[in-house]
């Protein structure tokens, strides 16, 4: 986020320009649904944010974590939803509004930590689950007063 800032300070019109090139690629990467090209270009507007931001600290800290951001984004099947925040980022950056931009990057952050848990370990918000389910949230058994009066509810439970 930090970088995000200082790159919206510092973004010529040629850093701009090859922004768009890449979100213009990504946007046709997600057209074809290719996770190889989508993954090569998120990995290229990253690393074009962090060198804009010239922090040479910053790029040499991101560098160990570039392979696991390839798998992450590899992992995430949103890849409209991904492009569409690379926009809203790169909108940001070019306004040279540092603490807009920080805050779009807060927020795709933000997403892509949300969409990697669900990736990872199916939706963990148990609103979400408990309206997926039809359950209002109560703890009511629908079986423990029916059929044989045993109570116990467990008929074709797992």
């Amino acid at each position: 986020m930090y970088a995000t800032g200082l790159a919206a300070q510092r973004a010529t019109r040629a850093d701009l320009a090859e922004l768009e090139e890449l979100l213009d690629r990504a946007a046709a990467a997600t057209r074809a649904d290719d996770a190889e090209a989508i993954t090569d270009i998120n990995t290229r507007f990253h690393d074009r944010i962090l060198a804009m931001a010239g922090n040479s600290l910053l790029i040499s800290v991101m560098e160990p974590v570039d392979g696991r951001l390839r798998w992450l984004t590899r992992q995430n099947e949103e890849w409209p939803q991904l492009l569409a925040e690379h926009r809203e980022l790169y909108t940001a950056i070019a306004s040279g509004d540092r603490e807009l931009a920080r805050a779009h990057a807060l927020a795709h952050v933000q997403a892509n930590y949300r969409s990697t848990v669900r990736h990872l370990f199916g939706d963990t918000d148990p609103a979400s689950q408990a309206n997926a389910t039809g359950n209002s949230g109560s703890n009511s058994n629908s079986n423990s007063n029916s059929g044989s009066g045993s109570g116990s509810g467990s008929e074709g439970e797992a």
